[in-house]
């Protein structure tokens, strides 16, 4: 139990003020009334179609102690108002993650972070054992996701790794100092938020600035086999930390190097480590993200044994290289979100598979001006791949559909496609942004092979 006095004192930054009784002990805390606990804290967030504020009253009914606030609320509650209720959220996890010295990695970049992240969570799982690791769940990685995970930190827990994503200026700059990183793993820098930021190397910058969070004994994890490396070397040496850098590509030295042999990926270091696993995801991107994952995990103090264990026992995400296989069609599950680097990654994959191979492509959201020249060319590189036919829904999907020409279909609505796909046969990769809502369009696939 912690004491709200203390809590007052870790969001003094944010507070406007203070009523009620700060003697009080309290545990954890809630941002929907539906799971409040009896001694938690109410954090009175807000959105668009939702007022946290209209559920103090039932937040104190349900046996919270304490409710932070914008403004005060009438309810028979302790209450400290602040300016910001998201950020006083942020600030009250970092105080929290501040009580513990254990190593933890920040996991950011472009794509593959929660493949990656869950593929080092799989590592710390082999190390330390359920009990006495923390990783990030679900997509708990923005302003209110990670303040959640850092609030799951326990004093049994020997190390953590917590998945920061970001999509506006200044957001990893509040996550890294949230969560104070004792490693930080870069995975790339794509074309991802360019609605929002302008080109790739402000993307990497951005991402970048987890970096400029780390202690002067945190160790930064990067890809020297990516355009933007020398933007992280550069804020790792204005840091002042170790560097730890990966690479897949022969051609690029690093201090960990990834390839594939015989089937087995193979993981060695500079200090003559090897690590040989079976992964159980495909692409030459998740050999890549798996590199990563050893790398942030040597630099945790693990050893290659668990590395390769951990990697070996790594179960993909749903919505991120799962596979389905059925009696006439295998569908590989991508459907969770798409950029146009990822979806160049997806559909790699996809022309190595075998055939008859369709890509089923949804709209890509938040890339701003050049969205229709995006689709276009993720027609013309399917066509370049060989892949057999492109299915595509959504506004922006139809230039994708045009581009690959002869096997280029479009549909208007997801209905329409699903009763399209109907009979498909071979191998189907299901790819498109989130808010497309493509996940349905998986399921359809499998139920027409049940």
């Amino acid at each position: 139990m912690e004491c709200l006095q203390q809590l007052l004192e870790a969001l003094e930054p944010v507070v406007v003020a203070a009523a009620g009784d700060f003697s009080q002990s309290y545990e954890g805390f809630s941002t929907d009334t539906r799971t409040v606990k009896a001694g938690n804290v109410f954090v009175a967030l807000s959105g668009e179609r939702f007022d946290g504020h209209d559920f103090v009253v039932g937040a104190a009914e349900a046996g919270a102690v304490c409710a932070i606030v914008e403004r005060k609320v009438d309810a028979a509650i302790t209450q400290i108002v602040v300016t910001d209720s998201g950020l006083a959220f942020g600030l009250a996890a970092k105080a929290w993650r501040g009580r513990f010295a254990l190593p933890l990695a920040v996991v950011a970049g472009s794509n593959g972070k929660t493949t990656t992240t869950q593929m080092l969570a799989s590592i710390l799982l082999v190390r330390w054992g359920a009990e006495r690791m923390c990783a990030t769940e679900g997509n708990f990685n923005n302003e209110v996701g990670v303040p959640k995970m850092l609030l799951k930190l326990a004093f049994e827990h020997r190390g953590a790794v917590i998945e920061c994503g970001m999509n506006h200026r200044g957001e990893m700059a509040r996550l890294a100092d949230w969560t104070r990183p004792t490693v930080a793993l870069l995975t790339n820098a794509q074309r991802e938020h360019q609605e929002f930021l302008r080109g790739v190397e402000e993307t990497a910058r951005e991402n970048g600035l987890v970096i400029a969070a780390l202690p002067e004994s945190g160790t930064a994890v990067y890809p020297a086999d990516d355009a933007c490396a020398d933007i992280w070397a550069d804020l790792a040496l204005a840091r002042g930390v170790d560097e730890l850098t990966y690479s897949t590509d022969p051609d690029v030295e690093a201090d960990v190097m990834g390839r594939v042999e015989n089937g087995e990926l193979v993981i060695s270091t500079d200090e003559g480590d090897v690590v040989r696993t079976k992964l159980r995801i495909t692409g030459s991107h998740n050999v890549h993200n798996a590199t990563g994952a050893a790398a942030a995990a040597f630099a945790m103090g693990i050893g290659p044994e668990a590395v390769a264990a951990g990697l070996g026992a790594f179960e993909p995400v749903p919505g991120r290289g799962t596979r389905f296989v059925g009696k006439h069609l295998v569908v590989i599950d991508e459907a969770y979100n798409a950029n146009p680097d990822s979806v160049r990654a997806a559909m790699n994959v996809l022309a190595g598979e075998a055939g008859p191979r369709t890509f089923i492509l949804g709209d890509m959201g938040e890339i701003g001006d050049s969205a229709e020249e995006a689709h276009r060319e993720a027609g013309e590189y399917a066509r370049s791949l060989g892949i057999d036919a492109l299915y595509a829904c959504g506004p922006l999907s139809r230039h994708a559909a045009e581009a690959f020409g002869e096997g280029g279909r479009w549909f208007e609505t997801r209905d329409a496609l699903i009763e399209a796909l109907k009979g498909l046969r071979g191998t189907a990769t299901v790819k498109a942004s989130h808010f497309m809502g493509f996940a349905a369009v998986v399921r359809a696939l499998q139920d027409n092979e049940e």
